[in-house]
Parts: structure tokens; sequence; C-alpha cells
């Protein structure tokens, strides 16, 4: 079963700035434990991203954990990253009447910083690379990209990006 990690956020309408009525949504980037359509909130904008570590202290990258308690999705080594969700897509502004398609978790420098609503495609996957200037890079490869499965360890213990950088 997929899991996913969810960030609760204030997203507004790009058209006339309204508060839409969706304030949870889910991703794959981290660790990500949250079974699909659970509703458990494990960040909010401004939030770190966390990795979860193995029995020898590193952060696997594209991997599940043995005994099915989540995993990494993702690689913590970028950092700044546009992770599509359809969530909103079909709804609309009960304001306004937009209508969107995609909405967007916004990640710079492994922090949180933005949940945005799109009316349109943003990108042709779900994971894009972000540049320095803005640029939005595709990375199709990373839809759907395989998984390992490694042990766990003894216990659950979960590092953000500035945690690693410090090793």
């Amino acid at each position: 079963m997929p899991t996913f990690a969810t960030v609760e956020a204030d997203i507004r309408c790009p058209s006339c700035d309204s508060l839409l009525p969706k304030h949870s949504v889910g991703f794959q980037w981290g660790y990500c434990f949250v079974p699909l359509g659970n509703s458990i909130v494990m960040y909010r904008v401004g939030d770190p991203l966390r990795w979860r570590l193995d029995r020898d202290g590193a952060v696997p990258p594209w991997s599940y954990f043995w005994g099915g308690t989540g995993g990494n999705i993702g690689d913590p080594m970028y950092t700044d990253l546009l992770i599509r969700e359809d969530e909103l897509f079909g709804q609309r502004c009960p304001n306004c009447e937009h209508g969107f398609v995609d909405v967007g978790v916004i990640i710079r420098g492994g922090i949180i910083q933005e949940v945005r609503a799109f009316p349109e495609e943003v990108s042709s996957c779900e994971i894009s690379l972000i540049g320095r200037e803005g640029e939005i890079t595709p990375k199709p490869e990373w839809d759907n990209h395989p998984m390992d499965i490694v042990d766990e360890g003894e216990y659950e213990q979960l590092v953000t990006h500035t945690d690693l950088l410090a090793k």
C-alpha cells in the first residue's frame, strides 16, 4: 500500500486569493508513513523534511522499511523540488469559480515553503527539480521509481537535511 507525507497549509486561489477549503495535502517525498486516505498531519509550511535512518545510521534513498513502517521516498541530496499532486483536480474556487488542475508542494533547501494551487498542469510528472532561477526540470524517471526494502534497525530515528549536513 502506498504511503504519503501530509502537509497542512492554507491554499489560496491563484485567481482571487480566496482561501480554498482543502487544507491538507498528501505528497511523496522524504519519510512517508501515512496510508492513502488517512489525514495524519506530518508537516506544516516552514517545516524541514524528515528522513528515516536505517540500522547503520544512513538514509537509504528510495527505500521502504521492513515490516511496512513506511519508507524514504526520494533522495535527500535533492532539496529544491516541486511535488505535484492532483488532489484539487476538477475542483473550483467557491468564491470565483476558477478551476484547478494541480496542487504543488514547493520545497526549497529541504524545507516546505508553500503549497500552491495551479489552474493548469505544472509538470508532466509528479516530481520536478526547481533551479536557482525558479526553472522547473521534470524528473519523469522518478515517477514509480523502484524501491528497495531495508532493515529498519532497533528504533525509528528521523533526521532533517540540516542534520545530514552536520554529519
